[in-house]
């Protein structure tokens, strides 16, 4: 479950759905509904209460991501596949998170194990898609792409937010997602110059508030 939500089928699914459907889904398909399958995975199989408040955040969430998908799927009709995939990636990222909660694995550890499993999954694919035209790529290009899917989002991001849920527990830790929507929205008006919805602003000032109130991290602190 870690490779699987953390690893290489996870970036997959994202990196093929943002061929299907813009940017600023990501944000509101993937990372907004993480914490709806991460609540639903830890009453299925830890038994984790739900909260009023997390209930609420949860309710804020799901009716953001509605309004979001009604605005965009009556629009552009071929961006649903693209929105599917980014919610497959979601739950396979809960599933990461929950999966992690109970490894007992350091953060570094579980970054290591998840990107040398990656490591081994890449290659039967390159045997089935064939090897990249990286010797026709330009190095601006190729060095992007290390730093940015490999160093950053591949070793300091992972590593960042597993020890996020180590030290904090998830629901402290799920607080970062609250801003991932409003920086990939916004981020891809301002590099990609994808429009800002007005339908995108809704379901920003129903998710991030959502998120905040899924947490519960109040009512943690009161339990603790």
């Amino acid at each position: 479950m870690l490779v699987l939500g953390g690893g290489l089928p996870f970036g997959l699914l994202v990196l093929v759905g943002a061929q299907w459907a813009p940017a600023a889904h990501i944000g509101v398909f993937m990372a907004g509904s993480v914490p709806l399958f991460t609540a639903l995975g830890g009453r299925i199989f830890a038994g984790e209460a739900v909260t009023r408040s997390r209930l609420l955040g949860l309710v804020c969430i799901a009716a953001g991501i509605a309004v979001f998908a009604a605005s965009t799927w009556t629009d552009m009709a071929s961006t649903w596949r693209g929105d599917l995939l980014f919610v497959l990636a979601a739950i396979l990222w809960s599933g990461y998170s929950l999966a992690f909660r109970r490894c007992g694995m350091t953060p570094w550890r579980g970054a290591a194990f998840v990107n040398a499993w990656s490591t081994v999954l890449l290659l039967p694919v390159l045997l089935i898609a064939g090897v990249p035209r990286l010797r026709t790529a330009p190095w601006s290009d190729l060095a992007y792409q290390a730093l940015g899917q490999g160093v950053i989002a591949g070793m300091v991001g992972l590593v960042a937010y597993t020890a996020a849920i180590a030290r904090l527990g998830a629901p402290r830790a799920s607080l970062s997602a609250a801003l991932v929507p409003v920086m990939t929205v916004f981020g891809a008006a301002w590099l990609l110059n994808e429009p800002v919805t007005q339908a995108s602003l809704i379901a920003l000032g129903l998710v991030v508030p959502g998120v905040a109130l899924a947490a519960d991290v109040r009512g943690d602190t009161e339990r603790n």
